[in-house]
């Protein structure tokens, strides 16, 4: 049990880290888009 709570709190912080960087790339390639426009 331990070791799948310790995979699961993993996981979490991970979709944490990858979500900033995603929310931050849709960010800036809506920036590019609307220059372009």
């Amino acid at each position: 049990m331990e070791i799948c709570d310790l995979v699961a709190q993993q996981s979490s912080e991970l979709k944490e880290h990858l979500h900033f960087p995603l929310v931050h790339l849709s960010f800036i390639v809506f920036r590019i888009a609307s220059r372009i426009k």
